[in-house]
């Protein structure tokens, strides 16, 4: 696991598979931008996240772990709800995939 503060990750076709589990010791900000193909992002269970998600393409698909809420381009996890935020997430899909996992 690598102790990352911000990553930016930009992709044109192809899978991007985050892993930012771990100890949550510095907020994360965390940005992809893939034009097609999967986006998954798995973090930790019990973080707080607050992802935001714009889908350029009709052909996406976004899921989400249990017991988050979506309100408009933004989804939370549910400690995001009661204050601060560990990881915040800045996802930007066209054609493809979008999965955010908790493990």
């Amino acid at each position: 696991h690598l102790a990352i503060e911000m990553l930016d990750v930009n992709g044109f076709a192809g899978v991007c598979a985050l892993d930012l589990r771990g100890s949550v010791e510095m907020r994360r900000e965390v940005r992809v931008d893939m034009e097609m193909g999967e986006i998954e992002v798995i973090g930790p269970e019990g973080a707080a996240v607050e992802a935001r998600i714009s889908k350029r393409g009709v052909l996406s698909e976004v899921d989400l772990p249990r017991g988050w809420v979506k309100n408009g381009r933004y989804a939370y996890s549910p400690g995001a709800r009661s204050g601060s935020v560990d990881i915040k997430l800045d996802i930007r899909g066209g054609i493809g995939q979008i999965t955010i996992l908790e493990k």
